[in-house]
């Protein structure tokens, strides 16, 4: 496959599930830096870095099937419209956990 097959692979597997769905599609992905850190480390940076921008521009920025997406890690990427959220901060804390009433011990 080509880079820009490659790059373009998974707009269009959102493009066919949105049609079949009739809905905009939500993007998890996790440790998206894994592959950047092996780059610099093992000499292949320029080739990856170039396929990155193509792949992250067609999958989070052009991509008119993408609802929402949520990249987490620990390496921060130019992406415009992005809103940092850290794991330490209050943001989420009504959405997940425990609240005080929830957390009774029962003997």
């Amino acid at each position: 496959m080509t880079d820009e097959s490659t790059q373009d692979s998974l707009p269009y597997l959102c493009k066919l599930l949105a049609n079949q769905h009739k809905i905009k599609l939500i993007i998890l992905l996790d440790k998206y830096y894994t592959p950047l850190h092996e780059a610099w480390f093992n000499g292949f940076w320029d080739k990856l870095i170039n396929f990155m921008h193509g792949f992250i521009k067609a999958t989070f920025k052009t991509n008119p099937y993408l609802g929402r997406a949520l990249l987490t890690g620990i390496t921060k990427i130019g992406v415009n419209n992005i809103e940092v959220v850290r794991t330490t901060g209050n943001f989420y804390t009504d959405c997940f956990g425990l609240t005080k009433n929830e957390w009774v011990w029962t003997w």
